[in-house]
């Protein structure tokens, strides 16, 4: 997924940083994505500047999804919007298992796992 945020700016600002949020439908942050944090410099030019942020996975059970955008800069100024955008999780083959994900027992976020089994003996008794 590619968030493309687009900006005005009567100025060219330096060192500015660019936070989305992706928030659930109850209005929980679950995820968010900052340009400093991930060690990249952006810079807000004049008149216009488009940034990106690529995600390569998001891994967001079936729902809908609301992105919010904090702009600041190091003069102190800061933009704040809420809601800017809606993004919806169709059911999909996530784990190429052929299976569907329950979304309603799922949690919010969905991970790569692995599983084993072996057979044993003896039982393994745990006393309290």
């Amino acid at each position: 997924m590619t968030i493309r945020v687009v900006f005005k700016s009567r100025e060219p600002q330096t060192q500015t940083r660019c936070r989305i949020g992706i928030e659930n439908g109850f209005g929980s942050r679950i995820a968010l994505l900052e340009n400093v944090l991930s060690g990249h410099d952006l810079v807000l030019e004049q008149p216009l500047t488009e940034m990106y942020c690529r995600v390569p996975e998001l891994p967001l059970v079936p729902g809908q999804y609301y992105l919010s955008v904090e702009l600041a800069g190091l003069a102190g100024w800061n933009l704040s919007l809420q809601n800017v955008a809606e993004l919806r999780v169709d059911h999909g083959d996530y784990f190429g298992s052929g299976k569907m994900v329950d979304a309603s027992w799922a949690g919010s976020v969905l991970v790569h796992q692995s599983w084993t089994s072996r057979r044993r003996e003896e039982a393994v008794l745990h006393q309290n």
